[in-house]
């Protein structure tokens, strides 16, 4: 603090000050850090004064600069100042204290260089000063350089006021200077620090129902009337009764996911029927959608016996209201839930409510009755006011809402009216239990025979508790406004495309709207919906919802949701006539060609058949294969999604899968022709189905490819309503969305939805629009459809570990070394042009290296790095965890499988003939595969052939020629013969009982209703006549295929932990 002046001393002052004003007792205190500039009497402290005159009385506590410390006061406005005590204590630095109690001031020093926990000195003695007034007074730091023309500065830190924060005199800034005190938000009443009630800390708010409320009304045939109870605003909620002896209900479901107190009930009059307006209510709450409903209030509305109740004319005007008080504009009743006795006090504010006797004014002037006209004359009866507690008394009242509480017509000619002085009402919200969700029940309208209930609005005046935290999740990622945005793989569900597919622009950032029409319109078919596989490929955690409306057609909004996640749908197809490394790929010009297979997000090598048959890939959406295009394989556009399921011409693009689980045939019955690889042209085509290995298609990658929509493959995430916007709230099309993670786009109308609790990553979402405004709707439209949540960071960086290597199956290759550590980098300090450095050791990982001088830089496979603890190794970059063995059934236990891999065929040299045993005969069309199965170590020429002789089917026999062939069916080696070397048969170890053992991993509870196999293991059991009463199930929560009599089965295995369990069967 700097200032000039010519001294504070004698009848009046010269100096600069820093202050506030304050009341009450107190005790200030400061450290003088340093003092210089002015004139050896310069003067620099603390100051107390009753006024800003410059006579004004005053106490104070100072450091000169050359002649030590210094208290002294004025003790009235205009007289001289005096010295109270005066000691040349030459400190650098001092603390500074001065207590006020009552009148009586006291100073306190001690050196700066001492603690403030320190023992304080009285400097001076208590002294009383009435010239200043406790009801308020300034204090603050004081400066001045003795001098007009020379500045003084006065450096000080550690300023602090205590003062007694229960004063009734102190005001909220009063209480916010203070450092020991505290303002209640809510009443703004000064507390103690740390004693401040926890209600006090809530959010006020002229109602709990936020305008995106959810309601649904009960007792009323319309029901899409509900949301215009809580708009915020005068269009009308009208219900029309079922029955007269029925009460209506409102079951109201705030958006903003926050619990509340509700503390009272304001109910705003329709533009017209009085009759129609609710009279009595039973008010109650329950904390979620499983919880009983509690009752917090019932009775009557104050105007139940005014049939004159003034109407709001005025439909779709927006209230101005606030939490102490409904709109005075317009016409109201107004209830408060706490039990006051309304004879002692009124509700603070207006005191509205007020009926005791107190009958003078605060001046004391006695009230005139309010059935008198003398000395006053008036308007205010009980006829025109009937709700206002007038009659035939002089008691206060407020019947015309003003601000300053109860008042009445005084008894003196020479003043017509005076507010009373009427004590307000403690509210304590400490006596209201909080709650989420509200139902208001009106049990009577003020015409029993009225068979509408209207009124303009609902307001609930209350408090809202924070909004609960999402959940915290584990991974390393990014949060994104919506992690499907641009997605383009949109699959429609229960529905049809509503024009052109371009118009399908469900995730496109923009305003352009999505519309498709309703397949099923009643209540038990099946919901439309959308599945949408993420153009990203990556892994990701939804928190939300965000759907905005589109520009028209308000009655096709959706206004319930499900949502429900799983791992990536279909998989990879492989040929048995190809190494396993080989993948089906969909090319640009819509043909299937095989190559190296790639990871499971190469969604180009990824194919489902839904329950159609349809053959659908996963990187080109609404294309199906095709049968018609036989000399050369084919995708071309869906015939279902394009005219319907029912179109004549969608068995074209109907499969059927046949033969056995890893060696299918897939086959258009049309035409009777199956899908083959032709070797040596490298592309798939139609061709008589014959059955040899190039006709031969197994499925990997962990995931169904069959059914691939059917609901055992989705988890739910969440399912509930989506906060109501208005009819007229809509947006303009093609306009470019704005939002963030944190919030939608402000500037458009959204509706939204929190998933709190979610925190299961998915690849792939599935919506359904469970109910839209206008149930009978044919359509579903929006402007856009958001998800906001994380996308997961593919690779992380591992801080924890320094070497040598990354959890298992975690590891980083060499090629993706930098592109990981660039991924993982982008808030680290790494050179733009960083590069990988291979010193060619044992491979150990992908490292970042930090010197502590240049940038870090990334290193793979340097041999020192894979000791633990190295102080250059910032961290190891490996893949995410999530990325990991991804099953979506983790939360179950383990299946452990321990063993040895048997050959599937075997040579039975002890057999000549006739036959295989019973159970482990070979087809004819297994004969050539098996052969060459159990022939690697025999004598075979590479090119040997199998002979069919049509003769009685007998098996498949390997004969010794030279070198051995290879014949089918001959009947003459149904007896024994010399030249035959052996019987082809199938191994009889498939024929096994294989014990299982469920380890205990964190079931739920003490059964485990389904288990996981590890990813990418497939297990079938198949056999003529054999029934399974259990089968497994494997990632993905995709059941096994079980095969009985031809027939397939699923079921579902229950198995406490620890137990023993078996398959039985021939199994793969």
């Amino acid at each position: 603090v700097e200032g000039n002046g010519w001294d504070i001393w004698g009848t009046y002052d010269g100096f600069h000050y820093m202050y506030l004003e304050t009341s009450g007792d107190l005790t200030f205190t400061c450290l003088v850090e340093e003092f210089s500039g002015g004139d050896s009497w310069s003067k620099g402290g603390i100051m107390v004064r009753d006024s800003l005159r410059q006579d004004s009385s005053n106490y104070s506590l100072l450091k000169t600069l050359m002649y030590g410390l210094i208290n002294q006061r004025r003790s009235c406005s205009g007289c001289t100042t005096e010295a109270v005590q005066g000691w040349n204590l030459d400190y650098s630095s001092v603390w500074f204290r001065v207590v006020k109690v009552g009148n009586a001031f006291t100073a306190f020093y001690k050196p700066g260089y001492m603690n403030k926990s320190d023992p304080w000195t009285q400097f001076g003695y208590q002294i009383s000063m009435p010239g200043i007034s406790s009801n308020g007074y300034y204090i603050g730091i004081a400066v001045s350089a003795y001098s007009l023309s020379k500045m003084a500065s006065l450096q000080v830190s550690n300023i602090q006021l205590k003062r007694t924060c229960s004063s009734e005199t102190i005001t909220q800034l009063q209480c916010d200077q203070a450092s020991n005190c505290e303002s209640g938000i809510v009443s703004g009443k000064c507390y103690l620090k740390g004693e401040v009630p926890s209600w006090e800390v809530f959010e006020p708010v002229r109602s709990i129902f936020d305008v995106g409320s959810t309601v649904t009304s009960l007792g009323c045939s319309n029901t899409s009337w509900g949301n215009h109870a809580t708009d915020g605003s005068t269009y009308k909620f009208q219900c029309e009764r079922t029955s007269l002896e029925e009460p209506t209900s409102l079951v109201i479901k705030p958006s903003h996911y926050r619990l509340s107190t509700a503390e009272g009930l304001r109910v705003y009059a329709g533009n017209n029927c009085p009759g129609c307006d609710p009279v009595s209510y039973i008010f109650e709450g329950r904390t979620d959608s499983n919880s009983d409903w509690v009752e917090i209030s019932q009775g009557d509305l104050d105007w139940k016996s005014n049939e004159f109740v003034r109407r709001n004319s005025i439909l779709g005007l927006d209230l101005s209201s606030s939490y102490i008080s409904g709109d005075e504009r317009l016409s109201f009743t107004e209830v408060s839930f706490y039990n006051h006795d309304y004879e002692e006090c009124g509700s603070a504010s207006l005191q509205k409510d007020y009926r005791g006797t107190i009958a003078s004014t605060a001046s004391g002037i006695s009230c005139q009755p309010w059935q008198s006209q003398s000395p006053h004359t008036h308007v205010m009866i009980l006829a025109r006011y009937p709700d206002a507690g007038l009659g035939e008394h002089n008691y206060c009242r407020n019947p015309t809402n003003e601000p300053g509480g109860a008042w009445c017509f005084t008894t003196d000619a020479s003043v017509r009216w005076e507010y009373c002085d009427v004590p307000d009402c403690e509210d304590d919200p400490a006596t209201l239990d909080e709650y989420l969700h509200y139902k208001i029940t009106f049990t009577a309208t003020r015409s029993s025979t009225k068979t509408k209930l209207m009124l303009g609005e609902v307001e609930v005046p209350g408090l809202l508790n924070e909004e609960p935290a999402m959940a915290a999740l584990s991974y390393e990622g990014d949060y994104v406004a919506s992690v499907v945005e641009g997605s383009t793989a949109i699959t429609l569900v229960a529905g049809t495309s509503y024009g052109a597919k371009s118009d399908q622009k469900a995730f496109d950032g923009s305003t352009n709207k999505f519309m498709m029409e309703k397949q099923n319109t009643n209540s038990d078919g099946a919901k439309p919906g959308i599945i949408v596989a993420p153009s990203h490929g990556r892994l990701s955690v939804v928190t939300g919802i965000r759907i905005y409306a589109s520009n028209n057609n308000p009655g096709a909004d959706p206004v319930k949701y499900r949502i429900q996640g799983r791992g990536i749908s279909g998989a990879n197809i492989k040929t048995n006539h190809l190494a396993d490394n080989q993948c089906m790929y969909l090319n640009e010009y819509y043909n299937i060609y095989f190559e190296a297979c790639g990871s499971v997000t190469t969604l180009n090598q990824m194919f489902y058949m839904n329950e159609l048959g349809e053959i659908r890939s996963k990187n080109s959406n609404g294309y199906c294969l095709d049968g018609r295009y036989q000399s050369k394989a084919t995708f071309i556009e869906c015939i279902s999604d394009v005219h319907g399921a029912d179109h004549h011409e969608v068995k074209y693009q109907s499969f059927a899968l046949e033969g056995i689980p890893g060696s299918e045939q897939i086959m258009n019955p049309v035409f009777d022709l199956c899908l083959d690889y032709e070797f040596n042209l490298g592309y798939l085509w139609f061709e008589s189905c014959h059955g040899r290995a190039n006709q031969q298609f197994y499925f990997t990658g962990g995931y169904l490819f069959e059914s691939s929509n059917d609901e055992s493959s989705w988890t739910v995430i969440s399912e509930g309503d989506l906060s109501w916007i208005s009819n007229f709230d809509r947006n303009p099309r093609g306009v470019t969305i704005l939002s963030t993670y944190e919030t939608g786009d402000q500037g458009h109308y959204f509706m939204q939805a929190k998933f709190f609790d979610n925190v299961s990553p998915f690849y792939e979402y599935q919506l359904h629009f469970l109910e839209t405004r206008l149930i009978d709707s044919l359509m579903v439209q929006f402007g856009e459809l958001e998800l906001p949540g994380m996308l997961l960071s593919e690779h992380q960086l591992r801080t924890d570990l320094k070497g040598p290597y990354c959890p298992d199956g975690l590891a980083v290759s060499l090629a993706e070394c930098e592109a990981a550590a660039r991924g993982v980098s982008t808030h680290l300090n790494l050179k733009p042009t960083f590069y990988v450095d291979d010193w060619d050791y044992t491979p150990c990982g992908c490292f970042l290296f930090d010197d502590g001088v240049n940038p870090l830089y990334v290193k793979y496979d340097d041999g020192s790095t894979c000791l633990p603890n190295n102080d250059q190794v910032h961290g190891l970059v490996c893949r995410n965890e999530a990325y990991g063995d991804y099953t979506m059934m983790d939360q179950f236990g383990e299946l452990e499988l321990a063993g040895s891999l048997i050959t599937e065929y075997q040579l039975r040299t002890d057999l000549k003939g006739p036959h295989c045993p019973d159970g482990l005969e070979l087809q004819q069309s297994e004969c050539e595969a098996a052969a060459r199965g159990v022939g690697a170590h025999l004598n075979l020429d590479d090119n040997f052939w199998v002979y069919d002789s049509a003769y009685t089917p007998c098996g498949c026999f390997l004969y010794d020629g030279d070198p051995m062939y290879v014949d089918y069916d001959n009947g003459s080696t149904c007896t024994s013969s010399d030249v035959v070397h052996g019987l082809v048969c199938r191994n009889e170890a498939y024929f096994v009982e294989i014990p299982l053992l469920v380890k205990d991993g964190g079931f739920e509870g003490s059964s485990l209703n389904s288990l996981a196999l590890g990813s990418g293991e497939e297990w079938a059991a198949y056999g003529e006549g054999y029934t399974v009463d259990q089968t497994f199930y494997r990632s993905g929560d995709q059941s096994i295929k079980v095969y009985n009599g031809g027939a397939k089965q699923v079921v579902t295995l229950h198995a406490e932990a620890g137990s023993q369990i078996t398959i039985k069967g021939y199994s793969k």
